[in-house]
């Protein structure tokens, strides 16, 4: 804190760093039961998170290697390269842009990290679009020259 006045009055959680009675000197931390509290709320919104869920996100930042995508509930993402789309995608500011909308979806969750996939979703969709053509073979294949020339009249 850079001013000691603004704390005046207030009452704050914190816990010990150093104690020296010798001196009578006691240092103590806000900072780490921020951090703790910070660390809980995390992993509570981690364990909400289910693999395989299909979400909507901001792409928050754009690097060589992926997007990092906002999720809803102050969660971050990342959208390898790889997992843009089913075409090879060589850098992923040629397809997304920053503050963007996309819907991705959740794929892993390892060490508190999530990774995200929009090429799940193009799978998926293939999946249900695809269309069942019914083809009947009504004829031969002949590669002779004699069967390619037999309906010609000259």
């Amino acid at each position: 804190m850079e001013k000691l006045e603004d704390c005046v009055g207030q009452r704050l959680d914190v816990t010990p760093i150093t104690v020296d009675s010798a001196k009578k000197r006691l240092v103590l931390s806000a900072r780490n039961v921020l951090k703790e509290r910070e660390a809980k709320e995390k992993e509570a919104k981690m364990a909400a998170v289910k693999v395989g869920a299909v979400v909507k996100g901001k792409v928050d930042s754009i690097k060589d290697y992926g997007a990092f995508i906002e999720l809803d509930g102050g969660l971050s993402g990342l959208l390898h390269v790889s997992q843009i789309s089913n075409q090879r995608v060589k850098s992923p500011a040629a397809v997304l842009k920053e503050g963007q909308e996309v819907t991705v979806k959740i794929i892993a969750l390892k060490e508190g990290k999530i990774s995200l996939s929009m090429k799940a979703l193009e799978a998926d969709g293939d999946a249900r679009d695809t269309e069942v053509f019914d083809y009947k073979e009504t004829g031969k294949a002949t590669t002779s020259l004699g069967a390619l020339l037999k309906g010609i009249k000259l």
